[in-house]
């Protein structure tokens, strides 16, 4: 069981932008991945940093409000230090920006889960240990 009361923050990475043209609807579909995972995880006592939520900083708002996407990427990158592991997505391999924040990862030393349940497994046993 995840102690709730501690929710450890987990940060999501997965591929975002379309490759191959993939266009709006990938990228929807690349979002909606990245959401469920977060709700999965909120419900399972965790508190995950989404990129996926990053799009609603693009919307309304005019064109010197808008965050680049450089921006949007260095605000991403300043919540992995805070994380005590980071989770990827389908098809992470793929993406440069999930690389990127996976290679960060590595460096701090944060552990990288490809599926939930292993996820899962590390903060049980850790819970265990309390």
């Amino acid at each position: 069981m995840i102690n709730k009361t501690k929710r450890p923050r987990i940060y999501i990475a997965g591929p975002l932008n379309p490759k191959g043209g993939g266009g709006a609807i990938e990228y929807l579909r690349n979002c909606d991945r990245m959401i469920t995972l977060a709700r999965e995880l909120i419900k399972g006592g965790f508190a995950p940093f989404c990129p996926a939520v990053d799009m609603l900083y693009f919307i309304g708002g005019m064109d010197d409000e808008t965050p680049t996407p450089e921006e949007i990427k260095e605000y991403s990158l300043a919540w992995l230090p805070t994380c005590e592991a980071i989770i990827t997505t389908i098809g992470w391999i793929h993406s440069v920006g999930a690389l990127a924040e996976l290679d960060e990862a590595v460096r701090l030393g944060i552990p990288h889960f490809r599926d939930i349940a292993a996820l899962y497994r590390h903060f049980e046993d850790r819970a265990d240990g309390e």
